[in-house]
């Protein structure tokens, strides 16, 4: 057991003596309030927030070998670390054991010279992201069993009129590049 995993314990006590939660600010302060003695420390999150990493992925890439020539399976990866003086370089263990030696892969493109130190990361979003139309639907459909002075955040959910959940969708992650 992590913990986190007693954390998460604390924060479900909490949300049971709850009668009920229409909106995520309900959730933030209810997490906020779970613990009297070193409290929670919740960040709602922005829009502005999300970073596109675009900039980054274009500088870096994934190796699935070592400094030493040792394969690595990032799946069985415990521990990871990363240095401000050796920022192209990402050092990981296979266990939690102190006396394992660190392991390091480059994730510098062989023959150039690049550092991800200066890299600014813009705005992933301008806006809030649109959720699928039958989604907000269903959720609409709802807003006779919560009290109107709710309804104006489910009113404000924005909509994208192009897509149903269940359809085929885009994964908006980066591809990694093998530069080997």
């Amino acid at each position: 057991m992590l913990p986190c995993d007693r954390d998460f314990g604390v924060i479900e006590r909490c949300l049971r003596k709850k009668q009920s939660i229409y909106t995520p600010a309900q959730y933030a302060a209810a997490i906020s309030e779970a613990k009297r003695v070193n409290p929670f420390h919740v960040i709602e999150m922005q829009s502005s927030d999300f970073k596109n990493l675009d900039i980054l992925m274009q500088r870096i890439v994934q190796r699935t070998v070592t400094a030493s020539g040792m394969k690595v399976d990032f799946r069985n990866v415990t521990h990871v670390m990363v240095n401000n003086d050796q920022s192209m370089m990402l050092h990981f263990k296979h266990s939690h054991d102190t006396d394992e030696v660190w392991q390091t892969v480059s994730l510098a493109k062989r023959g150039r010279q690049s550092t991800v130190v200066d890299v600014t990361l813009p705005q992933k979003y301008d806006r809030p992201k649109p959720l699928p139309k039958n989604k907000v639907a269903d959720v609409k459909a709802l807003l006779e069993y919560i009290p109107p002075i709710y309804h104006s955040f489910y009113n404000s959910i924005v909509v994208d009129n192009k897509r149903n959940v269940g359809e085929i969708e885009q994964i908006d992650e980066c591809d990694f590049v093998d530069d080997e």
